[in-house]
């Protein structure tokens, strides 16, 4: 039965696709939640990509490394432990990592497609990195060429 589920889980998760008006929409909802991202989410090209590199998104700590992930995803838990919730990180990995595309993350590319910043998911891209997930479901809107038309 076990077995059953797990690949139902994985059915699910490869039919889960999302188009790029559903980035777009996710990208309007969080646009200015993380500053200093002077761009509108109308002037993106934006993409759903279901196997993003999480590599690709390393350097937007500013240490860079996996280390620096982890020590933010620490201090976050601390705080969340000090104002009462100490299963705080428990219980948002079971849910993130229980399924990821169920909320994917929306991430901000430069023109040549480098990771910019993170519009929302920190906390998700930070237990997939100290995880070690490889390739998690992102929400991707690139800053366009001039004379490219957005989504």
């Amino acid at each position: 039965m076990k077995l059953l589920l797990e690949n139902w889980r994985e059915y699910l998760k490869e039919e889960n696709t999302y188009t790029a008006k559903d980035a777009q929409d996710e990208g309007e909802m969080h646009q200015g939640n993380n500053k200093p991202y002077d761009v509108d989410a109308t002037d993106l090209i934006w993409r759903y990509e279901p196997k993003y590199s999480v590599s690709s998104l390393l350097g937007l700590m500013p240490s860079g490394t996996i280390e620096g992930w982890k020590e933010w995803l620490q201090q976050e838990t601390e705080f969340r432990a000090e104002n009462g919730d100490e299963n705080w990180l428990n219980r948002f990995t079971k849910w993130w990592l229980s399924d990821p595309t169920q909320e994917p993350i929306v991430v901000i590319e430069d023109q040549q497609g480098k990771a910019e910043g993170i519009w929302d998911g920190w906390h998700r891209t930070a237990v997939s990195i100290t995880s070690g997930y490889q390739k998690i479901p992102v929400f991707v809107g690139r800053r366009r060429e001039n004379n490219e038309t957005p989504t």
